[in-house]
């Protein structure tokens, strides 16, 4: 799985249930794409 970085901090995001992502720096919630859009994943990175 691609390692996704927090567009407010640069921190990594964690996947915290379902589709929902923690910021580890600074707590921003953000909704991940769906593990079949690669190409979205890749907007992430």
């Amino acid at each position: 799985m691609a390692i996704l970085k927090c567009k407010m901090c640069g921190g990594n995001i964690q996947a915290t249930g379902g589709r929902i992502g923690e910021c580890d720096s600074c707590g921003t919630r953000v909704l991940l794409p769906a593990a079949d859009q690669e190409r979205i994943y890749n907007l992430y990175i």
